[in-house]
């Protein structure tokens, strides 16, 4: 069942509304949306908005929606910008726990706290909220050579692939 907002106007469906396409298309059936501006219905198969803006953009040019859907994707990428900025100005954790093998490897850049500096070849990896999946594959692709990919301990019992991880294999048994 669809609900209206407390002053009557925009819908909102039991499922995600998050684009501006909503603002000019009501839920009528499960799979369909009507346009509030001229009644067309139009499919939505899989919450898909993209016939809902192409009738937008096509039938009623007046209402600029390609250049409303341009301005919402500029104010999305300045406020993740300014995230990013906040972020990185933070000061680092006091003492952050490197408890992946991989840090033996790296040393995390001064300038950027989300890229590691790999200690052999002085790659920059990324390593974002200190995930380290990219410096493992680095080293296994550029640093054959090295303890850490030559030990791979945990080992696949039926392909007899080698993981760096207890966790990875078990998600490579699924």
């Amino acid at each position: 069942s669809l609900k209206v907002d407390p002053n009557g106007t925009l819908p909102t469906s039991p499922t995600k509304t998050r684009s501006l396409v909503w603002n000019y298309f009501k839920k009528s059936i499960p799979a369909m949306a009507v346009c509030d501006l001229c009644g067309k219905d139009i499919c939505t198969v899989g919450n898909n908005t993209s016939g809902m803006i192409k009738h937008l953009n096509c039938m009623h040019p007046e209402i600029g929606f390609k250049d409303m859907l341009l301005q919402e994707k500029l104010v999305k990428a300045a406020k993740k910008e300014l995230e990013r900025q906040e972020y990185q100005s933070q000061p680092p954790p006091v003492s952050y726990p490197k408890s992946s093998p991989a840090w033996k490897y790296f040393t995390q850049s001064e300038l950027d706290r989300e890229l590691s500096i790999c200690n052999l070849c002085s790659a920059e990896i990324s390593c974002v909220k200190r995930n380290t999946s990219g410096m493992l594959k680095h080293l296994l692709r550029w640093h054959p050579d090295t303890e850490i990919v030559m030990n791979k301990k945990q080992e696949c019992n039926q392909c007899q692939r080698k993981f760096f991880f207890k966790n990875t294999l078990i998600k490579h048994l699924k």
